[in-house]
């Protein structure tokens, strides 16, 4: 399953999320995005997501390194992109909060496991 996730930075840290409690990986916290549906690509994905989550609209600049993760039933791809808020106001459609972290301080939630390693090139 391949998967995009935005890297929105305002003032030098990053926006992150909660997911809901009726989701997989519940009450965990991710940058947000969303499954590549067929035909789509990783750009018009990252965008789709961000609006629809957020409702925000975003330009999808340069990806970062994917992760490739195996979970019990199938491998992911979180594929990070670097986006910048163009129109909208972030508002919460889907996610229960919303943080900004500095990924060079130490992190204080409980980040999805592949959000770490983006963590991580975020600081390179």
């Amino acid at each position: 399953m391949r998967v995009t996730c935005g890297v929105i930075e305002k003032a030098g840290k990053y926006l992150i999320v909660q997911r809901g409690a009726d989701t997989s990986h519940a009450f965990k916290w991710e940058f947000p995005g969303g499954k590549v549906d067929p035909g789509e690509t990783e750009a018009a994905c990252m965008a789709r997501e961000l609006k629809e989550e957020l409702d925000i609209d975003v330009l999808v600049e340069e990806p970062l390194l994917p992760i490739e993760r195996e979970e019990t039933d199938r491998i992911i791809e979180l594929l990070p992109f670097r986006c910048r808020i163009i129109g909208g106001k972030i508002t919460l459609l889907e996610h229960l909060k919303m943080a900004w972290i500095d990924v060079y301080q130490p992190i204080e939630y409980d980040l999805c496991i592949g959000d770490y390693e983006i963590v991580e090139q975020l600081k390179q």
